[in-house]
């Protein structure tokens, strides 16, 4: 898992089972928005108008639509309840994959990769949420 603040030089990464499988890989990426959201939270004021953008097509579709399957209703509905409760505007965007240079180079661990396509990146590590733990098991 990986995002960037592009404004701020700024990235995040996380640790999670390497895989092939595309359904991981969509929960995962899912729950990245999620993580990225919750950061958000404490550097944007209420009612501030937010734009995450992914290089992962279903993403951007279960957020815009918030219809999923099971096994990702839980992050939407997290992220709708984060978004009800503070009053804050998000849309989630598609930038195509290239040009996302920067966390997916983070989400890999290839961090020299990240420093050289935004120089001064500061990269620190987060935590997803315990919830998230094992939900792609199910």
């Amino acid at each position: 898992l990986g995002y960037f603040f592009p404004g701020l030089n700024l990235g995040f990464f996380a640790s999670t089972l390497s895989t092939s499988d595309s359904l991981r890989i969509f929960y995962y990426e899912a729950l990245c928005v999620f993580c990225a959201l919750q950061d958000i939270l404490a550097r944007v004021p209420a009612f501030a108008r937010v734009v995450i953008y992914t290089d992962n097509l279903n993403t951007v579709q279960i957020f815009n639509s918030l219809a999923c399957l099971p096994t990702y209703n839980h992050i939407l509905r997290r992220s709708v309840d984060t978004l009800l409760s503070t009053n804050i505007s998000l849309r989630i965007l598609h930038i195509p994959g290239e040009v996302n240079v920067v966390a997916d180079a983070l989400s890999r661990h290839q961090f020299e990769r990240a420093r050289i396509a935004a120089p001064g990146l500061v990269i620190n590590t987060f935590k997803p949420p315990l919830w998230s733990l094992g939900a792609v098991e199910k």
